[in-house]
Formats: structure tokens, C-alpha cells, sequence
């Protein structure tokens, strides 16, 4: 049983597109353009809200559903107005190339594979942060973010001291462990 399933999930990462081939067929299909046609900075910067692979997200000029999973971060550098980011289930582990996404409000990254959190500390915007299921222990560097309202780390291995720890250090944060 166990090496079914292990064969059917190489396989689905051998159909996974690249993240830059994800993030290309999307902006293709939104923008009406065709294979070979390149994409200005202009139009990258109209994109404020990104979703994942969620079905049913769409709409506004200022939103993009990628409908894929996307599993490389870097390639969102070209986004230089993300307000919303929303890629739960991907099987994330670096954030770093969010630190550069100082406009950032709404990020979801629930049920991914995160452990270090100290790139998203520099994201003083952030207001609503969801991390459920994910491999976090040690959330202090989450601390900093004076903007936070709204934290959920539901489902993640935090010690009982570090969870004490942070609600002191974010006393209006609403905080879900």
C-alpha cells in the first residue's frame, strides 16, 4: 500500500510545472497573451492579491490565481505590490524571498512544510498571518510585528513557553496555537 502511494506522489511532482512556468501560464491566461510574449514590470505591478492552487479565486484586475501549486518563492520577486499572498498545501519550507514583500497584509501559508519564520519579521505590514499545520517550534521572531492582528498556529509542534513568550510579545494580537 504504502509504495502505491509513494509511487503516485513522484509522479505527481513529475507533472508539477516549474514555479516560473506556473507563475507565466497564469499571468498568459489573465492577461490574454500568447506563448513567446513577454510580460513589463507595469504588469506584474498591477498584481497586488496571489492565490495557489485554491479553485474558485479569482477576480479583479488586481488578482491572480495561479491554479498550481507553486514550490519555489523566488520567482514571486517580480511582484512588487503583493498585499495578499495565499499558497496553502504547496510544501513551502524557505521564506526568505518573502522578506522583500514589504507591502504584505494577508498571508496564508497553512498545511505547508515551514519551520523558520524569522524571513516573515521583516514584514512589518503583516496583518492576518495564517500558519496552521506547518513544523513550527520556535515563533519569537514573529514578535516584531506590531501590526499583527490575527495569528493562527494551530497544529504546529510550539512549546508551551514559547507560546507564553509570544503572547507577551504581541499583547493585541489575536493568537490561535
Amino acid at each position: 500500500m504504502q509504495a502505491g502511494y509513494e509511487k503516485e506522489m513522484q509522479d505527481e511532482q513529475k507533472e508539477r510545472l516549474s514555479a516560473v512556468a506556473v507563475v507565466e501560464r497564469a499571468m498568459r491566461k489573465k492577461l490574454k497573451k500568447k506563448e513567446g510574449e513577454t510580460f513589463s514590470d507595469k504588469e506584474y505591478d498591477k498584481v497586488i492579491r496571489l492565490f495557489g492552487a485554491a479553485k474558485g479565486r479569482s477576480g479583479g484586475d488586481d488578482a491572480l490565481s495561479l491554479g498550481e501549486s507553486l514550490d519555489d518563492l523566488t520567482v514571486l520577486s517580480k511582484f512588487k505590490n503583493l498585499e495578499t499572498l495565499s499558497l496553502p498545501r504547496n510544501g513551502l519550507s524557505d521564506l526568505a524571498p518573502l522578506s522583500k514583500h514589504k507591502k504584505l497584509i494577508y498571508l496564508d501559508l497553512r498545511h505547508n512544510e515551514i519551520e523558520d519564520l524569522s524571513p516573515l519579521a521583516e514584514i512589518s505590514t503583516l496583518i492576518y498571518l495564517y500558519l496552521q499545520g506547518n513544523r513550527v517550534k520556535e515563533p519569537g521572531s514573529l514578535g516584531k510585528l506590531d501590526n499583527l492582528s490575527y495569528l493562527t498556529l494551530v497544529d504546529n509542534p510550539v512549546a508551551k513557553d514559547r507560546k507564553e513568550k509570544l503572547r507577551k510579545a504581541l499583547p493585541n494580537t489575536r493568537i490561535f496555537f
